[in-house]
């Protein structure tokens, strides 16, 4: 078991889990999918005031997020899943991606980049591209839920 868990791991095995409720329709499967992918948005091992924490600065880690936001979506969007958890993803992830916009200025450089941390202003330094990613998954992901709820 990883410790602390990173994003990458809960959002493919939630994402995984979800798939195989769809194949073999046991909703054992479906409320694994909710209780991984809804522990990754509520435990404080995971966030960092209420919102993805960092994983670290390497390309490896700072990617990860982007691997669990489209499968946090898959789920916010599924309407097999519970619609608590899926009020709760949409609701979380919305909060996430308003904190990233807060703190980022386009007409600024280097406040123009993704911080590892959503939370925090760049700097400065070398703008990772992992963290870059991870960034436009997350506004893509909640453009994809808000597109859906029209």
């Amino acid at each position: 078991m990883e410790e602390p868990p990173l994003t990458y791991t809960q959002g493919t095995f939630g994402e995984a889990c979800r798939q195989l409720y769809h194949i073999t329709q046991e909703e054992s499967y479906m409320r694994m999918a909710e209780d991984v992918i809804k522990y990754t948005t509520t435990s404080n091992r995971c966030l960092s005031n209420g919102i993805l924490r960092s994983e670290g600065t390497s390309m490896d880690q700072s990617i990860f997020k982007a691997v669990f936001v489209p499968y946090a979506v898959n789920l916010s969007l599924d309407d097999k899943a519970l619609e608590s958890v899926r009020t709760h993803l949409k609701t979380f992830l919305e909060n996430n991606a308003k904190v990233l916009k807060d703190h980022l200025d386009i007409k600024k450089y280097p406040a123009m980049y993704c911080d590892y941390y959503w939370g925090d202003m760049f700097s400065g330094g070398i703008a990772s591209m992992g963290a870059q990613a991870s960034g436009a998954s997350l506004m893509e992901g909640v453009a994809r839920m808000m597109q859906d709820g029209e």
